[in-house]
């Protein structure tokens, strides 16, 4: 018997009720089926679209002149942004960009992928950001990567003591990071289930509140956030602690145009390293400034105290994290290091191409830039300090 004989004598043998009520199941499964292979592409990344019209960065005038270097800086992320901070205030550093008829712009980012937007957008000349930002950057445009922080990262809870306890909770993370990464690998490392989890995708800035409103029970970030955190609220900790990685990355245009400005960025770079290991006071310093820069631009919806503030420039600044010589991370790159396991986690996440290859990514990494401003250190004043303290 063919299969059109067999559906005719089943619909025969049927009444219409139980036609329209097979037909009803359907096209409800039919219709289920859609919504969910929609809620499955919501979920996905999605490609960030302009930003120029985004708070704050629709209130930023970019400069045409050439002689401006259009920098991008983000004041959450240390121990980057207080080495810069640094930077900012050091004459010599200006000085020797005057010498070469340069001066610096700042602009204040959220995240290294904003960073990143402005970068292909032709905006930006120059920025730090993340080792995973970093990343897929160098996989999508070339660049020059000259310079290296090593930094906090931390999964912050309510009275959360153990990696294993966080089973069965709500943690919020920022997509795509390396705090997403980071979090990941050491619920892996602790074996703790994925599936155990029940993940947000969150904003670093609303974070704190999510967690004072009992939203979520934990959150992964890069610090500024966890002093916050763990100062603020009851019974919040500091449940684990790791490790990532920033980068100092100029893009290919300007590094044709102006290979010696890059060297004074290093340069510079470790000069502020070095002042501010010459004397404790030095910190207190550091502290006033970055606390001036985030009162002025803090988006946080809980914003931070100077106390606060100086608790966590006290801890990023500590021997751990702060690198006088800021060589990239050589053995981090090798397979079982850091930065190429992130790179196959971002191509798990669709975030680089699945035709990028991992030799093409790392050309953008300059190993041998730093190793001339190492050998001449008198040419390039790395141990003169002056400072503008008024700024």
């Amino acid at each position: 018997m063919s299969i059109f004989k067999l559906l005719s004598h089943f619909f025969s043998t049927i009444s219409r009720r139980r036609i329209l009520i097979f037909s009803l199941i359907v096209f409800c499964c039919a219709l289920t089926f859609v919504v969910y292979r929609g809620s499955l592409n919501n979920n996905k990344p999605q490609a960030t679209e302009n930003l120029e019209q985004q708070h704050p960065y629709n209130t930023y005038n970019f400069s045409d002149d050439s002689k401006i270097i259009n920098f991008g800086d983000q004041p959450y992320f240390m121990p980057a942004s207080l080495v810069f901070t640094i930077m900012r205030k050091d004459r010599v550093f200006f000085e020797e960009l005057n010498k070469l008829g340069l001066r610096l712009k700042t602009y204040h980012f959220l995240k290294g992928n904003d960073v990143n937007y402005f970068m292909h957008k032709g905006k930006l000349d120059a920025g730090f950001s993340g080792d995973m930002p970093t990343l897929r950057l160098a996989s999508s445009m070339k660049c020059n990567i000259v310079s290296s922080f090593k930094g906090p990262m931390s999964i912050v809870s309510r009275d959360i003591r153990e990696v294993q306890d966080l089973a069965k909770k709500k943690i919020a993370y920022a997509f795509g990071s390396n705090a997403h990464f980071y979090l990941l690998k050491t619920l892996e490392n602790n074996n703790v289930s994925k599936d155990s989890i029940k993940f947000f995708e969150m904003d670093i800035t609303k974070m704190e509140k999510a967690l004072q409103s009992h939203e979520i029970d934990a959150y992964s970030t890069w610090e500024l956030a966890p002093p916050t955190t763990t100062n603020t609220i009851q019974n919040k900790i500091t449940t684990h602690k790791g490790t990532t990685f920033g980068f100092l990355t100029f893009s290919d245009s300007f590094s044709k145009k102006h290979p010696k400005a890059i060297k004074q960025f290093i340069a510079a770079q470790i000069r502020a390293v070095r002042w501010l290991k010459q004397d404790e006071n030095n910190i207190n310093l550091l502290c006033l400034w970055i606390y001036e820069v985030l009162q002025k631009w803090d988006q946080r919806e809980v914003p931070l105290s100077i106390e606060k503030t100086k608790r966590h420039v006290v801890e990023a600044t500590s021997r751990v994290y702060l690198q006088e010589i800021p060589r990239l991370p050589k053995k981090e790159f090798q397979d079982r290091g850091l930065l190429k396991q992130e790179f196959l986690f971002l191509k798990e996440q669709h975030f680089i191409a699945e035709d990028v290859a991992w030799d093409d990514t790392i050309q953008s990494f300059n190993f041998n830039i730093i190793n001339d401003v190492i050998s001449n250190q008198e040419l390039y004043r790395l141990n003169e300090f002056s400072f503008d303290y008024s700024k």
